[in-house]
């Protein structure tokens, strides 16, 4: 069952206080510097559908969409809004509420002579994107 001097003597001295420091020192330390925790696929495949079931527009995005890195990718607001009520027609967000959930997904919403857009932004299968004649998004 163990030392059973360790509590009453080992415990108490100076040098086995300040190794057991010093190893909680350097175990918070490598706790703190960890960039994500790894989680099995069952843990993860559970909070996706969490966070799905939290964020309909997050779910669309991932399901209809696809980002790109160039700002001139434009959807026009009204395509994508229509896309997502046919995708969702059981519980439709309002324009608002679905403006509200692109901007919290980090899409970014932009005026032009067009229309309003979403940028840097195609739909899944949209070979040709939407042209925007030479229009510069502007805020």
């Amino acid at each position: 069952m163990g030392d059973p001097d360790i509590k009453n003597k080992k415990c108490r001295s100076d040098s086995w206080r300040d190794a057991a420091a010093l190893m909680f020192c350097e175990l918070a330390t490598q706790i703190c510097n960890l960039k994500t925790f790894n989680m099995c696929p069952a843990v993860r495949a559970s909070t996706e559908e969490y966070m799905d079931s939290n964020n309909p527009v997050g779910a669309f995005l991932r399901r209809a969409t696809e980002r790109t890195d160039n700002p001139f990718d434009c959807v026009p607001s009204s395509d994508l809004y229509g896309q997502y009520c046919t995708l969702f027609r059981s519980s439709p967000l309002s324009t608002v509420k679905f403006a509200q959930g692109m901007e919290f997904n980090g899409i970014i919403k932009k005026r032009t002579k067009r229309g309003v857009v979403w940028t840097s932004l195609r739909l899944k299968g949209d070979d040709d994107p939407v042209p925007v004649d030479g229009d510069t998004p502007t805020s």
